[in-house]
């Protein structure tokens, strides 16, 4: 992760670079307090606290662009829709779209504008398009946000409209359920569909699992992302920590795989080659 062999703090404490690393996964593997990495890392609270927060803003500075685009430099996106053609209807689909609701504590200031009414939780929202690592990660989101309006906040249309064509000569799309819009570069679950549509939704409702995967394992191996009460806005930036999750999260991938690996048969890239994309 080119990280430095030494660390220097704001209360310009030297700390070694795999010693900063622990402290935070340690941090964000669970939901502990700070007087548990005081005695694991023998530090003060106030120390171990900076590294958290230091490490947090290094790696969301360096690697938060790997999450920003669409498409990682290792990916063919022609096998793509043809490894996701093997599980679905579609054959020029490269993802699956969908919004993730992460609760937070609720705010001091702004509190309807982070209310979730579906949820009832004062919440973020992220949205993100797994297709083996999850790409196009935009949040976050305020919690009231309706899945239609982040995709109209963010480059992911226009991202795919200036992708080139399939060898077939297909535009190449995203699947989302009904709250996206029908365009040209997504498809969407039929509304009152017929037998024949019905049918089309089920079998892409199964592939579409995939999505719920990748949300799934970013807070399987990242609990502390998943822990309201710590997750304090305008105190701490939960936006940054959930990115961090997540770069985190396809770099396990990148290393043992994961579900959505399996069920597409799809080879993540190695960790070398991911980290030095950004």
């Amino acid at each position: 992760m080119a990280l430095p062999d030494t660390i220097r703090l704001k209360n310009r404490c030297l700390i070694p670079g795999m010693e900063a690393l622990c402290v935070v996964l340690y941090r964000l593997s669970y939901p502990s307090r700070l007087t548990d990495l005081m005695e694991a890392f023998a530090r003060s609270e106030s120390v171990v606290s900076r590294i958290v927060s230091h490490m947090i803003n290094f790696i969301f500075d360096r690697y938060s662009q790997l999450l920003r685009t669409l498409q990682h430099p290792s990916t063919n996106l022609n096998e793509m829709a043809e490894l996701v053609g093997n599980v679905s209807p579609l054959k020029n689909c490269i993802g699956f779209i969908d919004g993730t609701v992460r609760a937070i504590c609720r705010p001091v200031y702004d509190q309807e504008t982070t209310y979730n009414g579906h949820k009832r939780k004062h919440a973020v929202k992220f949205q993100s398009a797994p297709n083996g690592i999850i790409v196009a990660v935009h949040g976050p989101y305020e919690g009231k946000r309706h899945d239609s309006f982040l995709l109209s906040q963010n480059s992911l249309i226009g991202q795919m409209a200036a992708l080139p064509y399939m060898d077939n000569s297909d535009q190449f799309c995203l699947y989302g359920d009904v709250a996206y819009p029908s365009l040209p570069q997504m498809i969407t679950a039929y509304q009152s569909p017929n037998p024949i549509e019905e049918q089309f939704n089920k079998s892409m409702s199964k592939a579409k699992e995939s999505v719920k995967y990748g949300f799934g394992k970013v807070v399987m191996y990242w609990p502390f992302c998943n822990f309201k009460k710590n997750l304090k806005p305008h105190l701490k930036p939960v936006g940054k920590i959930y990115i961090v999750c997540t770069l985190l999260t396809n770099c396990h991938n990148c290393l043992y795989g994961s579900n959505v690996n399996s069920l597409f048969n799809i080879s993540p890239p190695s960790l070398e080659e991911y980290l030095a994309a950004q």
